[in-house]
């Protein structure tokens, strides 16, 4: 099957900070509202599902469970290096947006070559 775009996938925490304290809904409603339309913003769209995950804390080896989200959206390939660097930067700034406004240490970034069809 030929691939005619990425799927990029973000995942992210919305339960715990990345201390463990727990996110208040109020923060947690406003930062996902700011994150779905910077996604918007930089990529015309995008589906954001819930999630359940678990991280554990490499200093103190303490296990969290939390709920999550996973931010998806579907762009074409880059068809030259500068339109690479341009993807990477929105991404970049879209994980920076994640980790600032729910305070999180990390965002998991998935990015599969998918066979896009719209019907």
């Amino acid at each position: 099957m030929k691939t005619n775009g990425w799927k990029i996938d973000l995942i992210f925490g919305t339960g715990l900070d990345k201390n463990g304290w727990a996110l208040r809904r109020d923060i947690v409603a406003r930062a996902l509202k700011d994150i779905d339309a910077a996604a918007l913003k930089r990529f015309g769209g995008s589906s954001r599902v819930p999630t359940r995950g678990t991280w554990r804390d490499d200093k103190t080896g303490r296990v969290f469970v939390e709920q999550g989200h996973c931010l998806t959206v579907i762009v074409p390939p880059p068809r030259s290096r500068t339109e690479e660097k341009l993807l990477a930067g929105k991404v970049e700034a879209l994980v920076f947006a994640i980790k600032l406004g729910l305070k999180q240490e990390a965002v998991a970034v998935v990015t599969t070559l998918v066979n896009i069809r719209l019907v």
